[in-house]
């Protein structure tokens, strides 16, 4: 996106987030803080956006930077800084990249509305986890904001608009913009077989390999893992609820979402085993006591 004079771009992305369909109250809580930002740059005489003078303004506000190393940032500082990262978002890519509001919805063209549904019943029907399902429809609604900010259609789609997409993807790491492109990629498919798009631009993405030992993996010693076990209160039912939930994980080593999903009805007391679908490879799993 070229480089816009402050104002304007804070123009801009107002009318970004009535497009996204923020409240208004919502809206005149960052105009108010536009504002004081505004006048900070003017104090200073700039006239474009920097992320690194926002943020002296931010620093300035709150104690930003000291309040982070301590561990001491109020909700109030985070949002601030939100705005900030925001502004940076839209300075660089001309569309808001976070989901800074997650309860609303991104898509706001009844054709890609329509899209979004068919693609989300479409991972239903497939062999995804419910968590890749939610992620992939996610990622396609995420692509979708994108294309409408930029005011492109889905049938105009071509792979220079590919390459911007993935430029907003900077700053994310590796395992992450890997897996934005797998859902992506899936969409592409999905569109394209379904006749909306006539080439297929799912290859024209990049392939990330993340490495599985890019970092070292943390492993707990036996003993290590006895201690923290030795160390749960059982003489109350929270303590005993924790202990049931390491050991299921320690010993068995089971998922985290596997254990959260758990209910007496997966536990046969009379012959001493449970057993429960997984949630990531829908394979039904029986476990001794």
């Amino acid at each position: 996106m070229e480089q816009l004079p402050i104002r304007e771009l804070v123009c801009r992305l107002e009318q970004e987030l009535k497009r996204m369909g923020y409240a208004e109250a919502t809206l005149n809580y960052y105009r108010d803080n536009w504002k004081r930002i505004l006048a900070y740059f003017d104090e200073l005489g700039e006239t474009y956006f920097s992320e690194s003078v926002a943020m002296q303004y931010v620093d300035n506000k709150c104690d930003f930077f000291a309040k982070e190393q301590a561990n001491e940032l109020t909700q109030s500082n985070i949002y601030l800084f939100r705005i900030v990262r925001m502004m940076g978002d839209f300075a660089q890519h001309g569309t808001v990249l976070r989901r800074y509001m997650r309860s609303l919805s991104r898509v706001n063209n009844p054709y890609n509305q329509e899209i979004l549904a068919k693609f989300t019943e479409h991972c239903k029907s497939t062999d995804y986890a419910i968590s890749t399902c939610k992620s992939y429809t996610r990622t396609a609604e995420n692509f979708l904001s994108y294309i409408e900010a930029k005011e492109i259609t889905l049938n105009q789609l071509n792979a220079e608009d590919l390459t911007a997409f993935v430029k907003t993807l900077m700053g994310y790491t590796t395992k992450m913009v890997e897996f934005v492109l797998c859902g992506t990629r899936a969409f592409l498919r999905f569109i394209h077989s379904n006749g909306v798009l006539s080439a297929d631009l799912a290859e024209t993405l990049p392939n990330i390999q993340s490495r599985k030992q890019t970092r070292i993996p943390s492993v707990w010693s036996k003993d290590d893992l006895q201690k923290l076990i030795n160390a749960i209160d059982r003489g109350n039912p929270s303590g005993k609820r924790d202990y049931a939930i390491i050991l299921l994980a320690a010993r068995l080593g089971l998922r985290c979402i596997d254990i959260k999903r758990l209910t007496f009805s997966a536990f046969n007391w009379n012959e001493n085993y449970f057993e429960f679908t997984q949630s990531k490879t829908k394979k039904r799993c029986v476990f001794p006591f």
